[in-house]
């Protein structure tokens, strides 16, 4: 009798965590059907903004699948048999798109910020261009200018003024993780 006890629990509760995952597929699914489908290459930069593109998009479960800061969806980039590649928003200096990856279950593998370096500050501003390829690449290029400041660090030094160009590539792996697979040489220029 306990044996026979012991056994129905383990089915009873193997059945429910079964439904549980069903149901979390399915939530994962309809999510992502729910978005737009991107075509390649997709690109981004700090200058021309962001805006939303997947606007029917099922705002309940989009609440369950986000990235935590993102406010909206921009789209779906890729879907194969392991790996969903999705692309949110946020608010920074500007607009930026986070890019996150997720297996066919719904269960978030890794996300990508790419915009490291953007933003403007006494002496310093920056902006990027990101290029999503159909390589599961992500091309990021800044290009930095800096000035010195004057001794009370309240006014840039005219004449001062460099720029500096860099370009980082990130590659998903077949594990759905953004890996840095180049950063080029910095090439610096006195203006």
């Amino acid at each position: 009798m306990r044996l026979l006890t012991i056994i129905l629990l383990g089915a009873i509760l193997s059945s429910c965590s079964t439904s549980k995952k069903d149901e979390k597929d399915d939530d994962f699914k309809r999510y992502l059907s729910s978005l737009e489908t991107l075509q390649t290459p997709v690109t981004f930069d700090t200058k021309n903004g962001i805006y939303a593109r997947s606007k029917d998009y099922d705002t309940t479960l989009y609440k369950k699948f986000k990235h935590a800061w993102a406010f909206g969806p921009y789209g779906k980039i890729f879907e194969n048999d392991s790996v969903v590649f999705t692309v949110d928003i946020t608010a920074g200096d500007v607009l930026v798109p986070l890019i996150m990856t997720f297996d066919q279950r719904g269960h978030k593998l890794d996300s990508l910020n790419p915009y490291e370096k953007a933003g403007s500050d006494m002496g310093y501003e920056s902006y990027e261009y990101v290029v999503i390829n159909d390589k599961k690449e992500i091309i990021v290029t800044d290009s930095t200018r800096t000035w010195d400041l004057n001794e009370k660090r309240d006014d840039i030094i005219e004449g001062s003024d460099r720029l500096t160009v860099d370009t980082v590539i990130y590659k998903v792996d077949d594990k759905g993780k953004f890996r840095k697979v180049v950063k080029s040489a910095s090439s610096q220029h006195q203006l």
